[in-house]
């Protein structure tokens, strides 16, 4: 409708201009008027289409925003479980560098045993985020802190994070198991020569030293997790559901 507005009074402008039989003055006057009708048309028409793009983009903050509480919601959870199974990891390792050198210990090799091959890795719910970056609609996050915080988490934290779990995997996957696999007699956990290898060989002893890579995981686990909860209640306080 306005573009058709700005057409009409163009065309008039134009019609005023060339017309003959009028003087310059009454021209003039006609021609400042309908120019400022223009302008008027102009600045309402984009000051409506700003309108219509904010509450466009703030509805999609808000959708967006609402997605990803779900999101890290999930995330912890996982985050939980595999931090406690990597803390079962850390004193397996522990448990079983010590014994090496004292075989006194209590036998808890049945409980910890798992703990030689299992390992995890965080699967972010990060497909929300990644498309939003992806779409180059990140703006429409207007609190600024926020953005910074989910940036921080997205692109720093849980990088960092999966770094070192993948590290750890490929230690234990390319040194670790391969050598229990040639070593081990039985795999079973209730009958295995696992208390014999551990003494006779410095080898295996020093791959029982990965607990500090499980320690420095368990680091940066917490500080997703941190991360993780101090989004969800920055959400909170800026969408009202």
């Amino acid at each position: 409708m306005a573009e058709q507005e700005i057409i009409k009074h163009t065309k008039k402008v134009l019609k005023v201009a060339t017309d003959p039989r009028k003087h310059w003055k009454e021209k003039l006057g006609e021609i400042v008027l309908e120019i400022f009708i223009i302008v008027f048309a102009i600045s309402l028409s984009l000051y409506l289409h700003e309108r219509a793009e904010k509450r466009e983009d703030h509805h999609l903050q808000d959708e967006f925003l609402l997605g990803l509480k779900e999101d890290l919601q999930n995330d912890i959870t996982e985050l939980t479980e595999d931090s406690l199974s990597y803390i079962k990891n850390e004193k397996a390792f522990r448990y079983f560098k010590q014994l090496g050198l004292d075989q006194s210990l209590p036998d808890s090799v049945p409980h910890y045993w798992t703990s030689l091959f299992n390992t995890n890795i965080l699967i972010p719910n990060d497909s929300r985020f990644q498309g939003l970056k992806s779409a180059g609609k990140l703006y429409v996050i207007e609190d600024k802190k926020l953005l910074n915080d989910i940036l921080d988490l997205y692109q720093e934290k849980i990088p960092a994070l999966l770094m070192a779990t993948h590290l750890f995997s490929d230690l234990k996957n390319n040194r670790l198991t391969p050598f229990l696999e040639n070593n081990l007699t039985n795999t079973d956990r209730n009958n295995n020569n696992l208390k014999a290898l551990l003494k006779a060989s410095p080898q295996l002893r020093n791959y029982m030293s990965y607990d500090i890579f499980i320690e420095a995981i368990l680091i940066r686990y917490h500080e997703v997790l941190d991360q993780s909860r101090l989004l969800i209640g920055e959400i909170a306080k800026e969408v009202k559901e």
